[in-house]
């Protein structure tokens, strides 16, 4: 059993780890997105795609990352049940917004790929 310094400890080694992949997934989306735009040479367009993967990859780890170390914070920070309630529907925020960002650049790729086929 862990004692409370050791898992403060723990959640906070665990968040920095988070960190290179947030600005991954930023970055990667920024700069798909930029590509994807304004760009009207294709060889540059298909660059969009491993860059819009990245980005989908680093928010899916974000997200399962949040999701597994939300309980141990919780612990850590000493919140109550009501806060705690409070930051899972704050979580939900993340979620949605993850989602769309995921359906952005699928449907992306493939108007990258079609546009090449046709």
């Amino acid at each position: 059993m862990e004692t409370d310094k050791e898992l403060e400890e723990r959640v906070k080694k665990e968040s920095k780890k988070s960190e290179p992949y947030f600005i991954a997934a930023v970055l990667s989306q920024i700069t798909g997105y930029i590509i994807y735009q304004y760009s009207h040479i294709y060889i540059l367009t298909l660059l969009a795609i491993p860059l819009f993967m990245v980005a989908i990859y680093s928010s899916v780890f974000l997200v399962c990352h949040d999701i597994k170390n939300e309980p141990d914070e919780v612990k850590v920070k000493k919140i109550n049940k009501n806060d705690a309630l409070l930051l899972k529907i704050d979580g939900v925020g993340l979620y949605f917004t993850t989602i769309v960002m995921i359906g952005y650049d699928v449907i992306a790729i493939f108007k990258v790929i079609l546009q090449g086929v046709l």
